[in-house]
């Protein structure tokens, strides 16, 4: 079966945005395509000029917007156990779309902070709250999560939405002990992330798929494995009664979320010799034809786990 390129996703590729964030990224990584996390953009946010962080602006609220992750934010906010006077943290709010439901959830009475550490991402988040006139309830502060500026005890809950993955193993322990550090005793820890692996793309080519797949698992994600460690991860760090739930984000559409992220990981996949051009030229050629047809479908698992701090306990 042959397959056409069209023309309107052969300029996505194109895009200014694109094109500059791969080249910002090749020159500052060294290992190979192998070494976990090399190819984590967030690991270089930093850097990131105004075009980088528009683009990844777009792709946030292109996801946020979708129905699957309305639901993954409900069921976050159903998870978190928020009422009006509370105080709750986001880790990594991103451009402020779970921060405003988070605001709603607690109240005039209550407080929402998001943390974001990307200053222009931290600014869209500022836009996002003040545009749903919830500055009197939220307010965003750029900052770190290995070290928040917040005092001890401070907060009811703390969630995370595709944070996590995004965090670099070595520095993990730090940021659960902020978390553990910010939570009144008995708050609650909330987090959502994915498992890269289990990321799925209707396609007739399944070598080269897998080899896409892998490539975003182990190379596009400080740790694309995050989604099945969070039970153990946050077990491991102090956290009790701990429980996860898994959830899907699936799309259907030519320029979806998924569609581009696709597109986008099989371009740096190619770029850093993990397929050839040809075969990923012929793998693109594919997709772009199943969406035209209307037959696209992917989809990809998100692990939701939740934590609590205990209680201290009372001496006799």
């Amino acid at each position: 079966m042959t397959y056409t390129a069209l023309t309107t996703h052969s300029q996505i590729d194109n895009m200014a945005q694109t094109a500059a964030l791969e080249a910002k990224l090749r020159p500052t990584v060294e290992n190979s395509p192998q070494t976990i996390g090399a190819y984590d953009p967030f690991l270089n946010m930093d850097n990131w000029d105004d075009r980088e962080a528009r683009y990844c602006i777009n792709d946030l609220n292109l996801r946020a917007a979708t129905p699957d992750q309305a639901a993954v934010r409900t069921h976050l906010l159903r998870q978190s156990g928020l009422k009006p006077g509370d105080s709750v943290l986001e880790l990594g709010c991103g451009t402020g779309r779970l921060l405003s439901d988070l605001a709603r959830a607690v109240g005039v009475a209550g407080h929402a902070i998001g943390l974001e550490p990307q200053r222009l991402l931290a600014e869209e988040a500022e836009r996002c709250v003040a545009q749903q006139k919830l500055t009197a309830i939220a307010r965003v502060i750029c900052a770190r999560a290995e070290a928040i500026p917040l005092p001890d005890s401070s907060i009811d809950a703390c969630v995370a939405q595709t944070t996590l993955i995004h965090i670099q193993q070595h520095l993990r322990p730090r940021v659960f002990g902020e978390v553990r550090r910010l939570l009144k005793p008995g708050g609650v820890f909330v987090t959502v992330d994915q498992d890269i692996d289990t990321w799925v793309i209707d396609h007739t080519q399944r070598d080269v798929t897998r080899k896409i797949v892998q490539f975003s698992s182990d190379s596009g994600y400080a740790d694309g494995w995050t989604g099945r460690h969070l039970r153990r991860l946050l077990k491991q760090n102090g956290f009790a009664n701990v429980e996860v739930q898994c959830l899907t984000h699936s799309d259907t559409e030519g320029e979806s979320h998924l569609f581009r992220m696709a597109r986008r990981v099989a371009r740096s996949a190619a770029a850093h010799g993990v397929v050839s051009e040809e075969e990923c030229q012929k793998w693109l050629d594919e997709l772009d034809q199943r969406a035209a047809e209307g037959d696209f479908f992917s989809s990809v698992c998100f692990f939701c786990c939740r934590g609590t701090k205990e209680q201290p306990t009372e001496r006799a």
